[in-house]
């Protein structure tokens, strides 16, 4: 759940064209490195920071939105606060407000091209009655080839 939440932030935010990517089908790998949840057993933080990885389908319009532009299929409620495209370096903040008062934000760095992008996610998740679920993770996409 608490993946889901932090990659649906990645994903949830339209970027100006400032770094356009290749449409075609991306490969996405995303490790969580650390996982801070008070209270939960520990084979509870284990299991989120098995990798997963999965592929999709990026369309034209998607691809030419940039790196953080092209993962769109989040929910509502994030914006980007802070963003620098430049010299193939990504630095971003996004701020999603959820529901029943849950509050998401996260500050993204890494690397990009045309058919690579490399993340690195700090995230904290706040939530009304609970202490706050910080995270780190890792994602890597790469353009595997034209869509199937």
């Amino acid at each position: 759940m608490k993946r889901l939440l932090v990659v649906a932030a990645l994903m949830a935010c339209s970027t100006p064209a400032l770094a356009q990517m290749q449409p075609g089908e991306w490969q996405v790998t995303e490790k969580f490195t650390s996982v801070d949840m008070p209270g939960a057993p520990p084979w509870m933080a284990d299991a989120v920071k098995q990798p997963q990885v999965h592929k999709r389908c990026v369309t034209p319009e998607e691809a030419h939105s940039g790196p953080l532009g092209m993962m769109n299929d989040g929910p509502p409620g994030c914006k980007i606060t802070r963003q620098n495209l430049s010299d193939g370096k990504l630095d971003a903040v996004i701020v999603c407000d959820g529901p029943h008062g849950i509050a998401l934000t996260a500050t993204i760095t890494g690397s990009f091209s045309p058919t690579r992008v490399d993340m690195n996610t700090n995230a904290a998740i706040e939530s009304p009655g609970a202490p706050p679920l910080k995270t780190t993770m890792e994602s890597a996409a790469e353009r595997i080839g034209d869509c199937k």
